[in-house]
């Protein structure tokens, strides 16, 4: 059976019917009246058992629409009218309090893929049967007093997971003891948010086409459901691309910083001095955790009555009558001489924690029982003949809430009011913070100034581990890190929240926001790996992950300081790339908007048979009202969400023309280096300001049923009568390319409307895609060619995306190529012409044969030279010589690039073989095709040298040697950690540089290597842990003096340090003399990473 979507385009006739189906219901509509035939077309699915009713009916229109070079996000909608057959469907979406159900309280949180439930209770319910929590419809098989259990996750779904399992819900327990609780119900209660599927399907053969085969023509979250009172209902839905729109960091943890001083050491110092007699000194104790200034005082309190004996006066701590601030008294039982005075010396931090002012004041540096004390504030006093008492810090001393912007390392903050969830972050950004600790769990932003990395140890409790407030675009911090917080009177608290930082691939950033639902690797092994609140739980098969691949891989540094939408982040990644998120085929895709010409694939034909009606006629509006000629881009964003810099591109020749029109404005939220900028301008300025700073001409033309599956960004080929080809300034056109801007399709007067984007000064018949490749399938028999028949079997999609068009369906019989050797040297080639092209081998015929062929080799082929090929393989581009810049033909045939092509990048393991070969070096008056392999073949081989990289690695000589003496095993050089680019398996080359102390006897050095860091007592007790990445080999020597051992290969498993660090192994070289008395002495070594 074939497809709807190819029946829709080769046909021109069809039966069709539209059904539809909800998340998490076992209710299906359909237009037709022949059921029993629809519920053959859903079988294998959830759906083939329910009870499909007819009465579907389409209401209005479906479409989605983008603007020029504007990539917010908008879905379309699309409303339903259902005839409820006995108000069946109503019993469903309008009883949310219905008591003819049973229902409970969900008791636990329910991951994605529990298969026992906890509630309250499960009195009242069947004792196996189909439970609802919220969009979710879960089958069960058991019951106890307080679960379900046996259950089925995602009873009633057509997304799945990465792995191909049906995807499922989270479902949480708010965690405020006094929040709400999911609803466990026998019933379906609400309808809002369910996601609904709208199939059109046509018959053939006496039946429905399957599921399967059938067009996903919708795929929508209901609004609101309307009751027309008639019997019949009405369904508004929103396409899925609105699930985008979540929000991430929802329940943000949030509190307030609590008073205190981090008590170092160093801040510890007490010094008393009474009257010029000797200081009395000593330290506060109970250092290295937060004080409060109740704690302080109490801690100062107990040095004045340790010290009590040694003091003349009675020193005492109190509060201040009505504020709550602390009074140091130092009072005496007689008049003191005129002149007596006393000094208090405390570190001016916790003088600002007991209510001084810590700006005031002279500070000195104190040496206390051989320390030295920076930083200490002296508080003093003089005595008048009559005083009695002395008051350090008076009451008028003004009482801020204070803290020193700068945070010193290990500092435990402690929350108070703490609310929402902490969210530990998966992935930090080590590359963009120096020295970033690997025991980070996430960051805080403390006020509007401060931002640190903290490891977690509670809910309240947080470990500072650096501060990176300058990484977040906030000012540079003191060198003087400290933390004192004091409250005051009538002043707000400091806040604190959680903060996410995180700077990695674009592409990675958005796919774990996107694909996370807070279970790893639930629905992705890679990428949903975020904790709950910092995904949006998008289902893996919702999204055409290969195309967010465009997105690219540069560095996104993206901050988030509170609840945020991810499509608004989204929107801004997609404009500073000019791409577009579109509903396509039954997912989301990320696209570019470009104009394809002739010579290139388009999407879609459009011509008079498919307009709705003959004789309607293409609009076409001509004018620069969408003209862009003037981007401006904002980066580097703070805390605060304010841009810091801004980047502003003309065209000046466009300015010139139109004046200065439309400015494109690209909020770059995730640009912060002078690179990621540089980036910028080449990815977007090109496309940008090559296609609109140009005069626009858009178009609106009628459709019909078989282009029902149309979208934005699809490219087209028009031919039209009556539109005027701006080459000619006279009507008519042939394949002229465009691109579609929005198409929507109105079910009730069966007729389409699309709006497509041309360029009318755009030469189409110029545009060059690249020349098109394939590569010898070496594994076939003969090497891939067979003598007798001149049959070459090629790979399928060697340079092209895995189940796509496969290579050899891009060549054509009749093509000239070249076959030539895949080799760093000058290798075999031969140029023939294709007789034959089998697209199911795939294979390709050929004319006069490969004499000599190699079957040991490597091949790929391309097309000839530009002056031998036919005219059709002349659309490509050629790469023109070095001497005359010629093509060799005889008019200017300059092709403007076509592109970036349609490749696969996400092949498995990078091949170490094979991908390099021979550049064109010779120099003539033609020119050779520009090649999907050329540019797939050359990103591999970067690919490969950036993930091996031939280098040195060690080269280090000992002045004295290191020396073993006896056959004890014993250390003689490292652990030293040998960084890797990458984890995949490869080899050292390692020499030693040594001698033995006996002519005629031989001494061995082991060479080892591991991931987790040696240990030991001495240099003859270390071990290694064992593990999968341990390694160990030995070399030999009987030389006398010192000479060079020849290099020794060793295979190496390279992983993170210590399960956490960076990539690499330690390597360590040990040695044994072999015989008493003899001595091996290592005097150098050397490795080098083994050649490719």
């Amino acid at each position: 059976m074939a497809t709807t979507s190819t029946w829709l385009t080769t046909n021109d006739w069809a039966l069709f019917s539209f059904s539809l189906v909800s998340e998490g219901l076992d209710l299906a509509y359909c237009t037709t009246g022949n059921t029993a035939a629809m519920t053959t077309a859903w079988a294998g699915t959830p759906w083939a058992s329910t009870t499909w009713r007819s009465g579907l009916g389409m209401v209005g229109e479906i479409g989605s629409e983008v603007e020029l070079f504007e990539p917010s996000l908008r879905p379309g909608s699309a409303a339903f009218r259902i005839v409820d057959h006995d108000d069946n469907l109503v019993a469903v979406l309008a009883r949310p309090l219905s008591t003819a159900g049973v229902k409970t309280y969900l008791a636990a949180n329910a991951d994605n893929n529990d298969t026992t439930l906890t509630v309250d209770s499960t009195t009242g319910f069947a004792a196996s049967g189909t439970v609802y929590i919220g969009l979710e419809s879960i089958a069960y098989t058991g019951v106890t007093a307080t679960t379900f259990t046996g259950c089925t996750r995602g009873k009633y779904t057509l997304w799945q997971t990465n792995g191909g399992t049906d995807f499922a819900r989270y479902h949480r327990i708010d965690p405020n003891p006094t929040g709400p609780r999911p609803v466990v119900s026998s019933y379906p209660r609400r309808h809002y948010n369910r996601t609904v599927w709208l199939y059109l399907h046509h018959w053939e053969n006496g039946a429905w086409s399957t599921k399967a085969n059938s067009l996903l023509v919708w795929s929508g979250r209901i609004g609101n459901v309307e009751d027309n009172g008639d019997g019949s209902l009405t369904v508004n839905t929103l396409n899925v691309l609105d699930q985008v729109k979540g929000t991430i960091l929802a329940e943000q943890l949030r509190g307030d910083l609590a008073e205190g001083l981090y008590l170092s050491p160093s801040y510890s110092a007490v010094r008393i001095i009474e009257n010029g007699a000797a200081a009395v000194e000593g330290t506060l104790g109970e250092t290295g955790a937060m004080k409060t200034h109740a704690d302080l005082s109490r801690l100062l309190q107990a040095f004045f009555d340790a010290n009590a004996a040694s003091l003349s006066y009675d020193w005492t701590v109190g509060t201040v009558a009505g504020d709550g601030r602390y009074r140091i008294k130092a009072t005496h039982t007689s008049a003191p001489a005129s002149s007596a005075w006393v000094r208090l010396y405390l570190h001016k931090r916790v003088w600002a924690m007991l209510g001084d002012d810590p700006a005031s004041g002279d500070t000195d540096t104190l040496t206390i029982g051989g320390t030295a004390y920076v930083g200490m504030l002296v508080r003093y006093v003089l005595f008048s003949g009559t005083s009695t008492s002395a008051i350090i810090a008076p009451s008028w001393m003004p009482v801020v809430y204070y803290y020193d912007r700068g945070f010193v390392n290990s500092v435990l903050l402690t929350l108070n009011n703490a609310q929402g969830t902490w969210t530990t972050q998966p992935v930090l950004p080590l590359d963009a913070i120096t020295d970033l600790p690997s025991t980070v769990h996430g960051f805080l932003q403390i006020g509007a100034e401060v931002a640190v990395a903290v490891s977690r140890a509670s809910d309240t409790s947080y470990t500072i581990k650096k501060d990176i407030s300058a990484y977040v675009g906030l000012e540079s911090q003191p060198t003087d890190a400290s933390l004192v917080v004091r409250e005051g009177e009538n002043v707000d608290p400091i806040k604190v929240v959680q903060l996410w930082y995180e700077a990695d691939e674009t592409r990675d950033v958005f796919l774990r926001m996107l694909l996370s639902t807070g279970l790893t690797s639930y629905n992705h092994a890679t990428y949903d790996v975020n904790g709950f609140g910092m995904g949006v739980g998008v289902p893996s098969s919702m999204l055409k992950l290969s195309t967010f691949d465009m997105l690219g891989t540069a560095r996104y540094s993206l901050f988030i300081n509170k609840p945020s939408s991810v499509a608004t982040l989204l929107e801004s990644a997609l404009a500073a790339k000019g791409l577009y998120l579109v509903w396509k085929d039954g997912q989301l895709w990320v696209r570019q908007g470009r104009y394809d010409g002739q010579n290139l694939a388009a999407s879609w034909t459009l011509n008079n048979s498919n307009k709705a009606r003959p004789d309607d006629r293409m609009r076409v509006a001509y004018g620069s009202d969408g003209l862009q000629n003037r981007l401006e881009l904002k980066y580097q964003p703070d805390l605060k969400g304010e841009f810091r810099a801004t980047e502003t591109i003309e065209d000046v020749v466009s300015i010139a023309d139109f004046g200065r029109r439309k400015t494109m404005t690209v909020d770059g939220y995730g640009i912060r280096r002078a690179e990621d900028v540089e980036a910028w301008r080449q990815a977007v300025t090109a496309t940008a300001l090559a296609y609109f700073s140009r005069e626009q001409a858009v178009g609106e033309r009628t459709f019909d049923f078989s282009l029902l599956g149309m979208v934005p960004v699809d490219t087209v080929l028009c031919t039209d009568p009556y539109m005027v080809d701006p080459r000619t300034g006279t009507r008519g056109v042939t394949s002229y390319p465009g691109w579609i801007l929005g198409a929507r399709f109105n079910f009730e007067t069966g007729v389409g409307s699309v709006r497509i984007a041309f360029l009318p000064d755009l030469d189409y018949t110029r545009i060059g895609t690249w020349g098109p490749a394939a590569r010898v399938d070496e594994a076939a028999t003969n090497g891939g060619y067979v003598v007798a028949t001149k049959v070459l079997t090629v790979k399928a999609n060697a340079y092209s995306v895995s189940g796509g068009t496969k290579d050899v369906d891009r060549f054509a019989v009749g093509d000239l190529v070249r076959v030539r050797e895949v080799s760093i040297a000058a290798g075999l080639t031969w140029d023939d012409t294709i007789a034959t092209i089998t697209s199911a081998t795939p294979s390709m015929t050929l004319t006069t044969g490969l004499a000599g062929w190699n079957s040991t080799k490597q091949y790929l082929v391309e097309n000839q030279e530009k002056t031998a090929v036919v005219a059709a393989q002349k659309t490509v581009t050629y790469v023109a010589d070095d001497v005359t810049n010629s093509t060799g033909e005889s008019t200017d045939d300059a092709y403007h690039y076509g592109g970036i092509p349609d490749v696969d990048f996400t092949a498995p393991a990078v091949s170490y073989t094979g991908r390099y070969y021979r550049q064109r070096t010779d120099i003539d008056d033609t020119a050779f095709p520009l090649t999907v392999a050329d540019y797939y073949d050359l990103v591999q081989a970067l690919n490969g040298l950036l993930a091996y990289g031939t280098r040195w690695m060690v080269s280090d000589f000992l002045q004295t040697g290191a020396a073993v003496t006896g056959t004890t095993r014993t250390r003689l050089w490292g652990p030293v950690w040998l960084p890797c680019m990458a984890a995949n398996s490869r080899q050292i080359g390692v020499r030693i540089y040594g001698r033995h102390s006996t002519a005629a006897r031989a001494g061995t050095f082991t060479i080892r290597t591991c991931t987790i860091t040696p240990f030991g007592t001495s240099d003859t007790t270390v071990q290694y842990d064992t593990d999968s990445s341990e390694t160990a080999d030995t070399v030999t020597t009987t030389s006398t003096t010192d000479a060079w051992i020849a290099e020794k290969l060793i295979t190496i498993y390279p992983a993170v340090a210590d399960g956490a660090g960076p990539l690499g192994l330690w390597l360590t070289v040990e040695g044994t003399a072999g015989q008493a008395g003899d001595i091996l002495t290592l005097a150098g070594i050397s490795v080098l990473e083994g050649a490719l």
